[in-house]
C-alpha cells in the first residue's frame, strides 16, 4: 500500500479547493489536492461580481484573470413578473465603473490550479476516492487509487455532492422550498442587453441569461419544484461542517439559492477562511469559528431571501 502525507489534504480542485490550497501554502503548510475529474469539461461559465477583485488579489491571480480577456459587465438587467425591465449598475468610483466578469469555468480553474502548483502544492488526479481513513478520534485522510493519503486535516471541496459528509453520515438540514436548477449555453446574440446579464423573476423561480460576447449566451433556470429535470438545489446546510480532522467547503458545507448568494465568491471565501483558521488557531477553536461562520452566512442569507421573495417557508427538515 502506497502512502503520502501532507499537512492539508483537499478533495476537489475547484475554486474552494484551490483557494484553500493557495492560502495554506502561503502559510507554510504542505498541501496535496486530489482531483477526480480526468479532464476539464465544457461549462457555461461563472458570472463574477466586482467584489471578487480583492479576493483574487489576495490569492495572487488577479492579473492572470484580467489577462484572460473575459467579457466584462457593469451591472445587470432585472425583469419582474410583469415584464418591466430596469438596469442596475454595480456602482463606480474615481477610477470608473465597477465591472464584473463572465468567466469561462475551465480557464478560471486552470489559472487557479496553476497558482497552487506555482506555490508548491501537489495536485494529483485520481480515478476515484474510495474511503475515509479513520484515526483514533478524527478523520486521518482518504484512500484513493490504492494509495493512503494521510493529513492533519481533510478539506472537502467536492461541491454539492459533499462526499465526505456522506461518508461521515453527517445530518443535512434542508429548508423549503424544493428547488431544481438547469443550466447551459446557446447561440443567441440578444443585442438589446448590451452585453449585460439579465435576471428575470418568475412566480415559480427565475431565469438568468448572460451574454458571452461571441454570439452565445449562458443561461440558468431555477424552478421551485421537487419534480422535473435539473439538479436538486434546495437550501441545505451541514451544521457539523467542521469537526475533528475535517472541514467542508463551499457547496459541500451549504447550498443556497444562487440568486441569494454568489456561489464562486462564497466558495473562495470558505476555502480562505478554513485554511486561515487551520494556520492560526488551535483545532477546537478553528472548528467552532468555522461552524459559526457558515451557520451565520446560511441563516442570514435564507432570512433575507424569504423577506425579498415574500416567502413564508416552513420549518427546516433533516435529511
Amino acid at each position: 500500500m502506497k502512502r503520502r502525507r501532507a499537512d492539508v489534504l483537499i478533495l476537489g480542485a475547484g475554486p474552494a479547493g484551490c483557494a484553500a490550497a493557495i492560502t495554506a501554502r502561503r502559510a507554510g503548510l504542505s498541501v496535496v489536492l486530489l482531483e477526480v475529474q480526468a479532464a476539464p469539461r465544457g461549462q457555461p461559465g461563472e458570472t463574477l461580481h466586482p467584489g471578487v477583485e480583492p479576493i483574487f488579489r489576495q490569492l495572487g491571480v488577479w492579473e492572470a484573470l484580467v489577462a484572460q480577456g473575459f467579457p466584462r459587465h457593469r451591472g445587470l438587467w432585472r425583469e419582474g413578473e410583469n415584464g418591466e425591465r430596469i438596469f442596475e449598475a454595480y456602482g463606480h468610483d474615481e477610477h470608473g465603473p465597477w465591472l464584473g466578469f463572465q468567466a469561462d469555468r475551465v480557464r478560471l480553474g486552470g489559472l487557479l490550479r496553476a497558482r497552487v502548483a506555482g506555490l508548491g502544492g501537489k495536485i494529483i488526479r485520481v480515478a476515484r476516492v474510495d474511503a475515509v481513513l479513520d484515526g483514533t478520534s478524527a478523520v486521518a485522510g482518504v484512500r484513493a487509487d490504492g494509495c493512503d493519503y494521510r493529513a492533519s486535516v481533510v478539506l472537502d471541496a467536492t461541491g454539492r455532492h459533499a462526499w465526505l459528509a456522506e461518508k461521515l453520515d453527517l445530518l443535512a438540514e434542508r429548508q423549503e422550498p424544493a428547488q431544481r436548477v438547469r443550466f447551459g449555453w446557446k447561440k443567441e446574440a440578444r443585442p438589446e442587453l448590451d452585453g449585460q446579464p439579465l435576471f428575470r423573476r418568475r412566480a415559480d423561480g427565475w431565469d438568468w441569461l448572460a451574454p458571452l460576447g461571441d454570439g452565445r449566451c449562458a443561461w440558468a433556470k431555477l424552478r421551485r419544484t421537487s419534480a422535473g429535470g435539473g439538479i436538486d438545489y434546495a437550501w441545505r446546510i451541514f451544521r457539523e461542517c467542521a469537526g475533528a480532522g475535517y472541514f467542508l467547503l463551499g457547496d459541500a458545507a451549504c447550498l443556497m439559492d444562487p440568486s441569494a448568494a454568489n456561489g464562486v465568491l462564497r466558495a473562495l471565501l470558505s476555502g480562505i477562511c478554513a485554511a486561515h483558521l487551520l494556520a492560526t488557531a488551535q483545532p477546537p477553536a478553528a472548528v467552532g469559528a468555522y461552524r459559526r461562520w457558515i451557520a451565520e452566512l446560511f441563516d442570514r442569507s435564507h432570512a433575507e431571501w424569504k423577506t425579498a421573495s415574500g416567502s413564508h417557508a416552513p420549518a427546516a427538515t433533516a435529511a
